[in-house]
């Protein structure tokens, strides 16, 4: 189902809600620089009203900030694993490397005001695209990916400690079998381990 035509929405792309036209709503919920579908338009609108939250860091005078896609957080629901955030490319870099050197951060719900404070872990890796003049910046969390976990399980043997958690991300719906899947290969280290 499409919108009545590319003409409406050459009209309507450029209201604002907030500091932002739709056209550039758009682009930060969906990706592209395209009109939208009906649902595409609907669900624009459902994340314009509802659930805008923004990053900010304050650093040397200036006001960095971006605004938040996804958060990935851990168990206790406050230190940040992954993160996923749209801006302008130097924020969502400045923000990057701040958060290696900053203990915490704020993110507040555009519309009501509301913040709350999270703590960096410091172990990322940023994967970034860009599109027009928004950035998208993934801080992926480094034990989801393969070599980085592979690393922090050897650095555990070295030191007689047990392996951290594997955090296992997925672009799709498969999440269960690449679950099982690690836990598999887990399952045959530890028995070549045994008897190696």
């Amino acid at each position: 189902m499409e919108l009545a035509s590319h003409e409406v929405w050459e009209i309507i792309q450029d209201y604002l809600i907030g500091i932002h036209s739709l056209s550039d709503l758009c682009e930060m919920k969906t990706g592209s620089l395209g009109y939208p579908n009906v649902e595409e338009f609907i669900a624009i609108l459902e994340y314009a009203t509802t659930d805008i939250r923004i990053i900010r860091f304050e650093e040397e005078g200036k006001t960095l900030e971006a605004y938040v896609k996804m958060l990935m957080l851990s168990k206790d629901q406050v230190t940040v694993l992954g993160l996923s955030i749209a801006g302008t490319l130097s924020a969502c870099r400045s923000i990057h490397a701040l958060m290696y050197s900053k203990n915490e951060f704020t993110i507040t719900n555009y519309f009501t005001g509301e913040s709350k404070t999270y703590k960096t872990n410091r172990a990322y890796r940023r994967d970034e695209e860009i599109h027009n003049k928004v950035c998208h910046t993934f801080l992926l969390p480094r034990l989801s990916l393969v070599q980085d976990y592979n690393e922090a399980c050897m650095e555990a043997d070295a030191n007689k400690r047990s392996h951290p958690d594997k955090i296992i991300i997925s672009r799709t719906d498969n999440i269960e079998e690449l679950a099982g899947q690690f836990i598999a290969q887990k399952i045959q280290s530890t028995k070549n381990k045994r008897m190696g």
